[in-house]
Formats: structure tokens, C-alpha cells, sequence
């Protein structure tokens, strides 16, 4: 009986060794590891919290700094330089004359003979009725198109700050998840343990929390690299220095867009800037149109010479009016008119297949919004309240054991998820309003 109690005694001290040896190597490693990673954010929690940045501030400040919508900008104003340029008269003709009489030698003849003068006069082309003004038409046109290019980037700048924005916000909170769920892990882990003690629990569940504990760790890693991809772009965007401060995500609360169905599609039909830009380029060739017409009308020059001879004889006066006619019209202007409609026509095209393309992107973008919505409430009244009742229960259960260790596992697993899963759509949420805010032109600094 005695060598019996001694092999029993024996088996049950060598599992127990060698647990605690596996035990302490795990938290030995565990320690040197997250002490790696994560000795910045649990420093900071002695020191003062600044503010988080407001993303209005952060958009305006993209605004302000993106060289990209500085050259845009640079465009537009350069533009609307042109349509003075193209609606004024060409550059008169000064010109001076002398016609010598006897001799080639200027004035020579100047009092001797009616036919020596020195002559001074100028010259001056003069478009038909219209066309300047229908040169200043298609400029400004220009004008109004490279106007809405613009807006279309302050847009795309001001929705690509603000994607990051929520990105980072979704990666705080997975970061502040994954932290709970590990203190939690923590506390069942010696529950476990205790268990395993006293022969209630066996060694494989010890090591399953342990294996729980590295997957937390490993989405951790994962989260301080998605993390810092999207602190990049986002100080790219903002025209930061890479290596500045990180920028502060402040919380975000769902919000709510006013405009439905018909009503967002009649306002991007308005106010889109894509759709706009394109209903310039329409009114441009629309005007070009018009102008090629009026290369058919002639076009007229005015001259006039004042003619100086010598005292004996009378001064002469010329004044000339000449017509330029299209008298090749066939192969020049009518070509051209031919050219320009069908120019039109592809402007007039294409204006609506953007129209269809908004649409269909503003369709797409408001399904999203709709559907991360109604995801939002299935995870705050349903899912998330049942998984978090479910895991107390198994957690209660699992201290006396009347649930196995696999079962309040799985309760921590779908808590853990569903708490990911509730913050992805809050994010993708707020990330499909802003895509709507880029179709409808709302970023901007005017």
C-alpha cells in the first residue's frame, strides 16, 4: 500500500513541475514580449491625456496644406486670367512709310515732287460681331470646369482624412478591446489553474487559455501595425512631417444623414462635382459650337495712312477697309462645325454616363451606411447583450464546474468578436457618410 500511495503521489507531482515550469517560461516570455510593444502605452497612462484632434480641424488643415490642391487651385486662377486675353482686338499695326522720288535716299524729292511723302498710319483687324465675346465664353467655361476639378479634390483629400480618421478610431478601440479581454484572460487563466490544482481541470485547458493569451497578443501586434500604416497616410493627407507627433483620435458617435433615396440623388445631381465639371465641358463645346458657326462670317481690317509731302503740295489721307472671306469654307469651316457637334455630342454622352456613375456609387455608398446602421442595432440590442449574459453565465458556471473550460471559451470568443464586430460597422458606417459628403461636394474650404 505504501509503494502504491508513493506511484500516486509521484504522478501527481511530475504534471504539476511540469506545468509550473511551462507556466513560468509562458509568462516569462509574455512579459519580455509585451514589454516590448507596449511600454508606451502604459507609461502614458501616468502622464496628462491632451485633447483629441476634431476631424473638422483636421480636414481644413488638409485643405490648407495638400500640394496637390495647391496646383489645382494655381490652375483655376490662372484660368481666369484668360477670357480678357481672348476677348480683346488683336494688336493694332503702327507702321511708317516714305517714298523717295528721284533717288533711294528717304525724303529725297520731298519738295520737288506731288508723289514724295513721308506717310504714317496704323492697321487694325476686326473680328465679326460675336465672336470675342464667344471666345470669352469658352474661357470662362474653362474656368468653371477647373473650378469643379477642384472641388472634386478638396473632396477626395477631405474624404480620404476622413476614412483614416475612422480607421484609426476603429483601430483605438480594437487596441482598447483587446487589452480588456486580455486582463479578463488573465483572471481565468489562474481560475483555470486553481482548478487544475485541486484536479478539477485538466492541463490542456491550462494551455488553451495560454494559446488565447499569444492570439490576443497577436491581433495586438497586428493592430499596432495597422496603426501606424494609417498614422502615415493620414499625416501624408495632412501634410505632417512622417515623423511628427501622432495625430489624437478622439470617439465617434454615429451620425445621421438627413437626406434620402430621391432627395440625396436630386442634391448630387446639383451638387456633385464630378457631374458639374462635366456639365462645363458640355457648355464649353455647346459654346464652341457657336463659335465655329461665326467662322463662317467674314471678318474685316481698317486701315489708315496719313501721307506728309512737301510744302508745295497737298497732304494725302488713305483709309482702307478690307473683308476677309472664308471663301474655302468647305474644307476649312464646315469641317471644323462638323468636328465641333460631334465633340458635343461625346460631351453630352459623357455627362450622362457620370450621372449614372455618381448615382450608382451614391446607391452603393448609402446601401453601406444602411446596412452598417441596421448592423449597429442588431449588435447593441441583440447580439452583444445575449453574448455578454451568455459569457457571466459560463464564467458563474465554469467556477463550479458545471460547464467545461472549451465552453466559457467560446463565450470569451464571441464576446470578443461581437465587441470588434459592433465598432467595424460604426466605422464603416461613418466611412460610407463621408464617401456620400465626397459625392455631394461637401469638403471644402468655401
Amino acid at each position: 500500500m505504501a509503494r502504491l500511495r508513493r506511484f500516486y503521489v509521484s504522478r501527481a507531482i511530475v504534471p504539476e513541475r511540469l506545468f509550473a515550469t511551462a507556466r513560468i517560461s509562458f509568462l516569462a516570455a509574455v512579459a519580455v514580449f509585451f514589454g516590448g510593444f507596449f511600454p508606451a502605452s502604459e507609461a502614458a497612462q501616468d502622464l496628462p491625456a491632451q485633447a483629441p484632434e476634431r476631424l473638422e480641424d483636421l480636414i481644413a488643415e488638409g485643405l490648407r496644406n495638400s500640394p496637390y490642391l495647391a496646383q489645382l487651385r494655381s490652375r483655376w486662377l490662372a484660368q481666369g486670367e484668360v477670357p480678357s486675353q481672348v476677348s480683346t482686338l488683336p494688336d493694332p499695326l503702327i507702321g511708317f512709310q516714305n517714298l523717295a522720288v528721284g533717288k533711294p535716299i528717304p525724303g529725297h524729292g520731298l519738295e520737288t515732287s506731288d508723289f514724295a511723302y513721308w506717310g504714317y498710319g496704323f492697321s487694325q483687324d476686326i473680328p465679326f460681331p460675336g465672336k470675342l465675346s464667344l471666345n470669352a465664353k469658352i474661357a470662362r467655361a474653362d474656368q468653371e470646369y477647373l473650378q469643379h476639378v477642384l472641388k472634386a479634390g478638396e473632396s477626395a483629400v477631405g474624404q480620404k482624412i476622413s476614412e483614416a480618421y475612422y480607421e484609426l478610431f476603429y483601430r483605438n478601440s480594437e487596441r482598447r478591446i483587446l487589452l480588456g479581454k486580455r486582463e479578463e484572460l488573465k483572471r481565468i487563466e489562474q481560475i483555470t489553474e486553481t482548478r487544475y490544482r485541486v484536479g478539477e481541470a485538466s492541463q490542456q485547458d491550462v494551455l488553451k487559455a495560454q494559446l488565447q493569451m499569444s492570439a490576443i497578443l497577436k491581433d495586438l501586434v497586428d493592430n499596432d501595425q495597422q496603426v501606424e500604416q494609417k498614422q502615415a497616410e493620414l499625416k501624408a493627407a495632412l501634410g505632417r512631417p512622417v515623423d511628427s507627433a501622432l495625430v489624437r483620435i478622439g470617439d465617434v458617435a454615429p451620425t445621421e444623414l438627413k437626406l434620402r433615396g430621391s432627395d440625396l440623388q436630386a442634391q448630387a445631381s446639383r451638387s456633385s462635382p464630378a457631374i458639374n465639371a462635366q456639365r462645363a465641358l458640355e457648355q464649353r463645346a455647346s459654346r464652341k459650337v457657336a463659335r465655329v458657326r461665326k467662322d463662317l462670317l467674314p471678318d474685316f481690317s481698317f486701315q489708315y495712312m496719313y501721307q506728309n509731302t512737301g510744302k508745295p503740295f497737298p497732304d494725302y489721307y488713305m483709309a482702307t477697309i478690307g473683308v476677309k472671306a472664308p471663301l474655302y469654307f468647305w474644307r476649312k469651316q464646315v469641317p471644323a462645325l462638323k468636328q465641333a457637334s460631334l465633340e458635343l455630342e461625346a460631351a453630352r454622352a459623357q455627362l450622362h454616363a457620370t450621372e449614372l456613375s455618381v448615382f450608382a456609387d451614391l446607391g452603393v455608398q448609402e446601401a453601406a451606411r444602411n446596412a452598417s446602421a441596421r448592423l449597429m442595432t442588431v449588435y447593441k440590442e441583440g447580439l452583444l447583450p445575449q453574448a455578454e449574459a451568455t459569457y457571466e453565465s459560463a464564467m458563474a458556471s465554469y467556477r463550479v464546474g458545471r460547464v467545461d473550460f472549451q465552453t466559457l471559451l467560446s463565450a470569451f470568443n464571441d464576446v470578443l468578436e461581437l465587441q470588434r464586430g459592433y465598432y467595424r460597422a460604426l466605422s464603416n458606417h461613418e466611412i460610407a457618410i463621408s464617401k456620400i459628403k465626397e459625392i455631394l461636394g461637401e469638403f471644402s474650404l468655401r
